[in-house]
C-alpha cells in the first residue's frame, strides 16, 4: 500500500494532454510501445481475457487520444483478441455537452496503418475463426465518437473506420446496440482516403453481427 497516495485525487476524466492520469484504452496492438508519465517505456499487448460489466453503467467515460501518442485503436478497449466482452453499458448523461461521454482520436500514421475508433472497442481482431472475440449484450447511448485529423500534425492513416460501438470488427457480435449522439470522421487535408462511418460497427471483416 503506497501511503504517499493518501488524500491525492486523480481526475481520469480530464482529457487534457497535460493530465498524466487521464483515461487510456485497455489493450494496444502488439509491439506498439507506450511511455508512461515518468518516461518508462512498455510494450503492452492487446486484451485477451474476459470482461463482464454485469450491466453496471459506465457513465460519461471520456477518452481523447492525441496524435503524438500513436494510439491506433481508440475506445474503452483499444484492441482485443480472443476475448469475451459482455454486459457493458456505456451511458452519456448529457449528450452533446462538453462534460458528457466521448471518444476522440487524432491518430496519425507514418507507416500507413489504419485507425479504428469505437465507443466500446477500436479493433476486435481475429487471426482466424477459432480465435474470434465474442461481444454480447453491450450498449452505448449518447456518446460522441469522433476521428479528427489535422494534416499539419502528421501523416494520415491509410484508412479510418469509426463506429458507435466498434471501429473494426472481426468477431462475433450479438444482442448489442448503439444510439450515439454523434459518430463522425473529419480529415482536413482533402486527400482521398477510405473513411467509414457507421452508427454501430464501422467495418466488419469475417465477423458477424
Amino acid at each position: 500500500y503506497a501511503t504517499t497516495y493518501c488524500g491525492v485525487t486523480f481526475d481520469l476524466t480530464n482529457t487534457a494532454s497535460t493530465n498524466a492520469y487521464r483515461n487510456r484504452p485497455i489493450g494496444k496492438p502488439m509491439a506498439q510501445s507506450f511511455t508512461d508519465p515518468w518516461g518508462r517505456t512498455y510494450s503492452p499487448g492487446n486484451f485477451q481475457n474476459t470482461y463482464d460489466g454485469q450491466c453496471y453503467k459506465i457513465i460519461d467515460y471520456r477518452l481523447r487520444c492525441y496524435a503524438s501518442e500513436d494510439v491506433q485503436f481508440a475506445g474503452l478497449f483499444g484492441e482485443i483478441m480472443n476475448a469475451t466482452i459482455r454486459n457493458i453499458v456505456m451511458v452519456a448523461s448529457s449528450p452533446g455537452s462538453p462534460g458528457s461521454g466521448y471518444i476522440i482520436s487524432e491518430y496519425n500514421s507514418s507507416t500507413g496503418r489504419s485507425a479504428g475508433i469505437g465507443a466500446l472497442v477500436g479493433l476486435s481482431y481475429a487471426e482466424n475463426k477459432t480465435l474470434q472475440c465474442t461481444i454480447t449484450n453491450c450498449t452505448v447511448s449518447g456518446y460522441a465518437v469522433v476521428y479528427y485529423n489535422n494534416a499539419s500534425a502528421g501523416v494520415l492513416p491509410n484508412n479510418v473506420s469509426t463506429g458507435g460501438l466498434i471501429g473494426y470488427n472481426m468477431g462475433a457480435v450479438s444482442n448489442c446496440s448503439s444510439n450515439c449522439y454523434l459518430v463522425a470522421a473529419q480529415i482536413n487535408d482533402g486527400n482521398s482516403k477510405l473513411i467509414i462511418v457507421s452508427g454501430l460497427i464501422g467495418s466488419c471483416t469475417n465477423g458477424s453481427v
